[in-house]
């Protein structure tokens, strides 16, 4: 059964143990879910102690010695795929605008420009920023700086234009995008043509702002330790 069937279910599953990487392979297990919907929904144990996010939904593990999970996966209002300019006021929709036409620029349409902004500034569910992105108003000053250190790495106007496309979320990176080129270079030796490459196939790492070493903190949409 799809969790499009129904606005919740209660799945069961085996755990050998009540740590990390038991809850990874419990969420493996739960391969029969139409991906394309996990974004849709918060899965949590009827006991749960503890919660983490996974492939773009909650995954929480009862700490106890007992080996079976109960799931409940609810619809969150939070996590909704579909942004709607209705929800802003007057003022946030005049800024939204200035926003969108400037990414219209860059040869998107107004619907494609909601979703690349309701996902870089948290007012549609993305798991690249778990649970800390709060909605803000997207900033045309913000967007531009990013788009010209992002095109200083040799990407082309129709190269960047797909990169946003495929991880609009790089829109909102203003506070990492530069160190972290810095850190792709200094530490990792990579610059010219093999960054912008990088930057093509791999646009994440521009956002990275952790790393666990392998001791992992529950970030790890944004770890170093995934490059």
């Amino acid at each position: 059964m799809l969790l499009s069937e129904r606005s919740e279910l209660e799945i069961e599953g085996r755990c050998s143990m009540p740590g990390p990487a038991s809850r990874r392979k419990f969420a493996r297990e739960l391969s029969f879910i139409d991906k394309s919907l996990l974004s849709r929904y918060t899965l949590k144990t009827r006991h749960g102690l503890h919660t983490e996010r996974t492939t773009g939904f909650h995954l929480s593990t009862y700490r106890s010695n007992h080996h079976t999970t109960t799931c409940k996966a609810t619809e969150g209002v939070k996590n909704k795929v579909k942004f709607a300019r209705e929800e802003l006021t007057a003022q946030q929709l005049e800024q939204w605008v200035e926003a969108s036409k400037y990414l219209e620029g860059w040869g998107f349409d107004s619907e494609e420009t909601d979703k690349i902004l309701g996902k870089a500034f948290g007012w549609v569910h993305s798991p690249y920023w778990t649970e800390e992105m709060l909605q803000t108003m997207p900033e045309v000053k913000t967007i531009s700086t990013v788009m010209d250190l992002a095109k200083s790495t040799g990407l082309t106007d129709d190269q960047l234009a797909a990169v946003v496309k495929k991880f609009p979320e790089l829109l909102n990176c203003i506070d990492t995008i530069e160190t972290n080129i810095g850190i792709l270079d200094k530490e990792w030796g990579i610059k010219g043509n093999t960054l912008k490459n990088l930057i093509i196939r791999k646009p994440q790492v521009l956002g990275y702002n952790v790393d666990c070493k392998g001791d992992c903190v529950a970030q790890c949409t944004r770890c170093w330790v995934r490059f």
